[in-house]
């Protein structure tokens, strides 16, 4: 195996001084990454398979307390929150799935102009034709979700899916004729079966508008009326999960996650907690980011077709993350900072003697009033100080390891549901990974000296 290391992800392309500093430029050792994919994976398969999986029905379909009549404000502009949950015919879910429709379109037929240049892109993969495809299929259900209870003949079932697919077609010779210019061979696998696919969608909204409810009406309709399809959502987020903490088709199963997470956190807002948002945020900034570069089925697939020095990434998506947790300390402190019980050194003490919150009883251990202040003040110092501790290598060492003592205690001693093992997966990259797989971690992932 070749020693060379080669570097994965998107560059970023920061403004100054961000591209100056090397805690968002200086590539790392993608275990980092690898290793919070991992525990999050992990954490999130386990919070599905036993928190959201046996309260599927009362937590989230429409016989429980998920009724989407009683979420209408939810639902209303400007909010703009969405859920394939609650069908393809729902109005911002059939909006942005033709946007990025259009999007896939236009990136398309650039990439085929760009063919006459000098500078030649890389050929767009057959998974990009596929996923243009399956694009098109969930706007086309959209329309046909808001006509299906139309008994009348329904051209528009084919005429919507058949326009998109016209598009495709015409995207092939296009792209051919592009490569003939440049004198450049032409692929004509992927395009085809993207044509393929699209056509097939046309063929069966022409078939389904034939019916006054066609076999696929279950589809249509919203998710939670459904326990079928409700079982269905909740184990295809189960699969993306699963996949994506083995590594398998990272970035398809990474986006299927979050989609999915988003989905069940939408129709019902008040079975989510903190921790649950901070999931869903890491989520969506995964989704950009190398995760399957290291400990993955994807990494190991093709190092069988060819010889790989160790992987390493850019750091942006490691800083975003560390940033991301740095606001929520800051921000949690200074809300805190404006309570009585905060100013007082007494939130500690309230805080365990919450039957909403506590694991046991706060007679039970009975600990001295001056302890429980000494705790309040030093978290509340903690959480306000940690962007200035952060800056500096020795100071950000002990904020982060306060923080795992504050995680643990807070999860020992009190019910926060999903939180505690999320904000924990956070410190994950910043453990000294490069010392424990044999190389000096000099230089990365530091913050510069001021």
């Amino acid at each position: 195996m070749s020693d060379a290391r080669r570097i994965v992800g998107i560059e970023p392309a920061l403004p100054w001084p961000l591209s100056a500093w090397s805690w968002w430029t200086k590539p790392v050792r993608a275990e980092r990454l690898a290793a919070l994919r991992i525990c999050l994976g992990l954490i999130l398969l386990v919070d599905v398979l036993f928190t959201y999986l046996p309260g599927l029905n009362a937590f989230f379909s429409a016989s429980g307390i998920a009724d989407p009549a009683a979420y209408a404000w939810y639902w209303r502009t400007p909010k703009g929150n969405w859920s394939l949950l609650r069908g393809p015919g729902d109005s911002l879910v059939s909006s942005l799935s033709m946007l990025l429709w259009g999007g896939l379109a236009a990136w398309a037929f650039m990439d085929a102009w760009g063919r006459s240049r000098e500078i030649v892109p890389s050929p767009l993969r057959l998974r990009f034709y596929l996923m243009w495809s399956a694009v098109g299929l969930v706007a086309s259900a959209g329309v046909w979700s808001r006509t299906m209870a139309d008994a009348a003949p329904r051209q528009i079932w084919w005429v919507v899916p058949g326009l998109l697919a016209w598009v495709q077609l015409l995207h092939a010779p296009f792209l051919a004729l592009q490569n003939l210019r440049a004198n450049r061979r032409f692929d004509w696998l992927s395009p085809c079966i993207g044509v393929f696919a699209s056509v097939g969608v046309a063929v069966i909204g022409w078939r389904a508008g034939q019916y006054e409810r066609p076999a696929i009406a279950p589809i249509l309709e919203s998710w939670q009326t459904s326990p079928a399809m409700m079982r269905f959502a909740i184990g295809l987020w189960i699969a993306a999960v699963a996949l994506w903490t083995l590594g398998f088709a990272t970035r398809v199963s990474n986006v299927v996650a979050w989609v999915m997470a988003m989905s069940f956190a939408n129709v019902n807002p008040y079975a989510e907690n903190a921790g649950d948002t901070v999931r869903n945020i890491a989520l969506f900034i995964l989704m950009f980011a190398p995760c399957g570069a290291a400990w993955s089925i994807d990494s190991w697939l093709a190092r069988r077709k060819r010889s790989m020095g160790p992987a390493y990434i850019y750091p942006w998506p490691l800083a975003l993350l560390f940033l991301q947790m740095t606001c929520i300390y800051f921000f949690n402190g200074l809300y805190k900072a404006g309570g009585a019980s905060w100013q007082e050194g007494d939130s500690l003490y309230l805080a365990l003697g919450d039957v909403t919150l506590t694991r046991f009883s706060i007679a039970q251990i009975n600990p001295p009033a001056v302890l429980t202040r000494i705790a309040t003040y030093s978290v509340l110092v903690w959480e306000l100080t940690f962007p200035i501790l952060a800056l500096f290598r020795w100071t950000r060492a002990i904020a982060l390891v306060f923080g795992v003592g504050f995680h643990l205690g807070i999860g020992l001693l009190m019910e926060l549901g999903s939180f505690v093992p999320v904000m924990l997966t956070l410190y994950v990259p910043f453990l000294p990974w490069d010392r424990w797989l044999g190389r000096s971690s000099r230089g990365e992932m530091q913050a510069p000296r001021a």
